[in-house]
């Protein structure tokens, strides 16, 4: 139906866990290993925001939350590379990649910083309505990577357009003229153009090498 899927890699190839018999373990490879990795980095993912990790890269009772599953998996697929061999990035073949969650966890003493933001039910947005964060960027040698998620009611049964709810990101660099549309990308990054996506509930922007100063998220 126009959505991508996979949206995100874990390694699956002749992994050895643990087996129904006592003691036991088995070597599979397919998503009946690589499923199981990504859940269980999503319930880490969701330990650091519980135990009050975010912001200061420190557990802090005062800090901590329960994140919305949109929460948890836009960190996922923030953390996620693009994988080698597999060409185009995004694509139905990787979606965001494999992922990394070091790359999206910020830990006291890390050189890339985590900005979230994690609105539930009442305190959405209605039809037309938008919502505007900046952030700053002080180095260009890590990447930007800014990743949209939110959950979306099911479509009725039989739909061909499965959609419910269009929500779309768009970034502003420094100049304040150039502007990124999320999953508009072209080389393995955001490139200007294009057109707003109007299928799926995951958008990202990511520069590799991202100017310095201001960005406005919309």
């Amino acid at each position: 139906d126009g959505r991508r899927k996979p949206e995100i890699y874990a390694p699956g190839c002749g992994t050895t866990s643990s087996s129904g018999s006592a003691c036991g373990t088995t070597s599979l490879t397919g998503t009946s290993m690589a499923s199981p990795a990504v859940a269980g980095t999503a319930m880490l993912v969701r330990q650091y925001y519980m135990e009050g990790f975010y912001p200061s890269g420190m557990a802090d009772p005062a800090d901590a939350f329960t994140p919305s599953a949109a929460l948890i998996k836009a960190t996922l697929l923030n953390s996620a590379v693009d994988m080698t061999g597999v060409s185009g990035y995004p694509s139905n073949l990787e979606g965001w990649g494999r992922v990394l969650a070091d790359n999206a966890l910020y830990f006291d003493g890390d050189a890339r910083a985590l900005v979230m933001a994690d609105v539930w039910n009442v305190n959405g947005m209605s039809t037309g309505q938008s919502t505007t964060y900046d952030v700053s960027v002080v180095s260009g040698s890590e990447p930007l990577r800014m990743t949209m998620v939110f959950t979306d009611p099911p479509g009725a049964s039989g739909a061909s357009n499965p959609v419910v709810n269009d929500l779309d990101l768009e970034v502003t660099a420094p100049d304040g003229t150039t502007v990124y549309k999320g999953n508009v990308f072209s080389g393995g990054q955001s490139t200007t153009g294009g057109s707003a996506d109007p299928r799926n509930n995951v958008e990202q922007v990511l520069l590799n090498n991202p100017p310095t100063g201001n960005y406005t998220i919309d």
